[in-house]
């Protein structure tokens, strides 16, 4: 499952749609193709619109025209456009996107050679942070949805395409996952609030 830690990063902050220059993924990511996941400086997923002319780093510029699996979907492929010049979409491309929770995961690959005028992945350039470990009280799962832009409190599942996964911690109420100054009893499985 990519979702438990076989990905690689874009987290680059001149990938997003506000930079301007030419960088090409066919030299960046040379090598490096599969399941990868925006985090950092480039924002939290890849673009789902347009990027306006001139960004990301790049001339052409790949960006989703459909909107990113929900968290209960797991894995779509949707359709990359690459823009150039005033183009919006000049080829499109299959791609592989899973929904992991609290971030997505991409399955990149190199859509073409570098040129006189280089080619990248664009990204949101949305803060990474929307999904903090401590967001969502009692057990419930924090996920993206809206492309990244919002996320939201779910049920775990037991099961299912994804296995979200946990910071490493001996005591569940350590820090208090208890909203509104709930006091955390941990003398059950997993605890309570009350």
């Amino acid at each position: 499952n990519p979702c438990e830690g076989t990905y690689k990063f874009l987290n680059e902050s001149d990938r997003s749609r506000q930079i301007n220059s030419n960088k090409c993924d066919a030299t960046d990511l040379d090598g490096k193709w599969g399941w990868f996941r925006v985090s950092g400086e480039a924002g939290n997923a890849l673009a789902s619109s347009l990027p306006p002319s001139g960004t990301c780093n790049a001339g052409p510029r790949a960006y989703l025209v459909d909107d990113h699996p929900s968290y209960a979907v797991g894995e779509l492929t949707l359709t990359l456009c690459v823009a150039t010049g005033n183009n919006d979409c000049s080829s499109t491309k299959s791609l592989a996107v899973m929904n992991c929770g609290e971030f997505y995961l991409y399955d990149l690959f190199m859509i073409r050679g570098c040129s006189s005028r280089g080619w990248r992945y664009c990204t949101n350039g949305i803060a990474d942070d929307k999904c903090p470990w401590d967001k969502c009280p009692n057990g419930k799962l924090c996920v993206l949805k809206d492309n990244g832009k919002q996320s939201e409190c779910v049920d775990a599942p037991l099961s299912g395409p994804q296995t979200p996964t946990m910071p490493p911690s001996e005591d569940p109420c350590s820090p208090n996952p208890c909203w509104n100054g709930g006091t955390c009893n941990n003398n059950s499985n997993p605890y309570t609030c009350s």
